[in-house]
């Protein structure tokens, strides 16, 4: 029996193109009306920047909490997503389970350092929306820097408003005649308290509460399913099928022509 090539195959389907041809196009058209019956998918993103504060050892803002903390806390959300656990999910994020249904996955993404990008993708427009927004109310109380920078922002002040007034002390020390009675130099007490006071503000200014870059949108319309992809993925399975196909023809002619 003589062996079958790519050399007779591809002169059949130049010899019988239109039935190969017929079978890539009807495969193309399968494709596009199967990403029809897919579920359409929404998405909507935030860009967050996390908690800061300066740091003077380092000598730079850092996070009060570590961004990793955020990443595996939705780690966790999306594997009980994944599973079905809808009960936990519901106490862990505060959405009633309704809303949940909806959700297909959560994605958090950290394109530079104290940024985190928070992708919501679900069934329902409005839904990913509402899910989105109560992620970012939830991701406020969830770790306790809101409430630390709040404390540490109160005390700062504090501390300023007692160093202010020691300053103001110390000039009417230095412009009274009871000075040589000191056992201190005020100038230099008026020095340290300045610097003093430059510290505190730096660390003041460099408090920053989470924030909310690019706030989440209502998705306008869904990013799944990809047509395309699908049309593309039918048509290679039809040029398969071609393939299939001739060299079942070419065997059926090589069989035939034995027979005779």
């Amino acid at each position: 029996m003589k062996e079958i090539g790519l050399i007779e195959i591809f002169e059949l389907f130049w010899k019988r193109w239109i039935l190969f041809l017929s079978v890539v196009v009807i495969s193309g058209l399968a494709g596009f009306g199967f990403s029809f019956l897919l579920r359409p998918q929404y998405r909507t993103e935030a860009l967050i920047r996390v908690p800061l504060e300066y740091n003077e050892i380092k000598g730079k803002r850092e996070s009060v909490v570590p961004v990793s903390f955020y990443k595996e806390y939705f780690q966790s959300l999306n594997e009980l997503l994944y599973h079905g656990n809808f009960p936990l999910l519901s106490r862990l994020t505060g959405i009633n389970r309704e809303e949940l249904s909806s959700l297909s996955r959560l994605r958090i993404e950290i394109p530079a350092a104290y940024l985190i990008n928070l992708k919501v993708e679900g069934y329902s427009p409005s839904s990913v929306y509402r899910i989105a927004e109560s992620l970012i109310q939830r991701m406020k109380k969830i770790d306790g820097a809101e409430s630390y920078l709040k404390r540490k922002r109160l005390q700062l002040e504090k501390y300023l408003s007692r160093l202010k007034d020691s300053i103001e002390y110390s000039k009417k020390l230095r412009n009274s005649n009871k000075v040589e009675k000191l056992f201190f130099d005020p100038a230099l007490s008026l020095i340290e308290g300045e610097k003093e006071i430059n510290r505190a503000e730096l660390l003041l200014q460099n408090l920053s509460s989470m924030r909310v870059l690019i706030p989440p949108s209502l998705p306008a319309k869904p990013f799944k399913p990809h047509r395309i992809f699908w049309i593309f993925v039918f048509v290679m399975a039809g040029i398969f099928v071609d393939f299939i196909m001739a060299i079942y023809l070419l065997y059926r002619e090589e069989k035939g022509s034995q027979g005779e």
